[in-house]
């Protein structure tokens, strides 16, 4: 983790706010929740909104959505990301000041899977929060190193010879005997449902996360997240 000092002329020499991007791992086609801290928050500092310009180095990381921390429940925000560059801006303001330490915001991040172990940098290249008469306030950034673990092709085996093959563009039913097979969209509707007996490839899944409940005469027998990537 790095830090810089984001400083500005004729800029009061007050404590500095720390604005921490942490370092994390996770496995590739997870999804990952990130949040972004502030430290050294002070009441008098009457912070009411800033902009945050961030690069990421590889293209493993596609955030979905900027969502408030915990000191920023009433703000709006808003947020823009450039697939081609991989540059991200997030713009944030609030009727309430900051005053405390905590999660600034959260970006929720689908995970590509890589081949092989990869680094992924999360760079600030120029970031701001400003007080209630729009003066800046001094900032330190550390930047954030999100390590991704690949994921071979998985294979599950159910009740033999029933299996499940995920790739990354969808899935194959492999099974002896019917079974119901019903996708689920992240917030819970149902995207399809058949009954499958013997192989059957499954795909043109919208991108972003899913779940595949299996069942067997009414008993369910498996269930699964899984990420589309497009």
């Amino acid at each position: 983790m790095k830090k810089f000092l984001f400083t500005l002329l004729f800029m009061p020499l007050f404590a500095s706010v720390n604005i921490v991007f942490p370092d994390t791992s996770i496995t590739g086609g997870d999804t990952l929740i990130y949040p972004v801290f502030a430290q050294n928050v002070q009441p008098e500092d009457s912070i009411y909104g800033g902009q945050f310009w961030i690069s990421i180095s590889e293209p493993l990381l596609t955030p979905v959505r900027v969502a408030q921390g915990d000191i920023t429940g009433d703000w709006g925000i808003a947020f823009a990301f450039d697939s081609t560059t991989l540059k991200l801006n997030i713009v944030m303001w609030g009727g309430t000041a900051l005053r405390s330490d905590g999660v600034l915001f959260y970006i929720n991040f689908l995970v590509s899977n890589p081949r092989t172990t990869t680094t992924t940098y999360i760079v600030v290249d120029s970031c701001y929060l400003i007080d209630e008469i729009s003066n800046p306030i001094q900032l330190t950034v550390d930047t954030g190193i999100v390590v991704v673990t690949p994921v071979g092709i998985e294979e599950s085996v159910l009740q033999n010879p029933l299996r499940v093959l995920f790739h990354e563009d969808g899935l194959m039913i492999i099974n002896s005997r019917p079974v119901e097979v019903s996708i689920f969209s992240v917030d819970g509707r149902l995207e399809r449902r058949e009954m499958i007996d013997g192989r059957k490839r499954l795909t043109h899944f919208g991108q972003g996360v899913h779940f595949i409940v299996i069942k067997d005469r009414g008993r369910e027998i498996f269930r699964k997240k899984f990420v589309i990537f497009r």
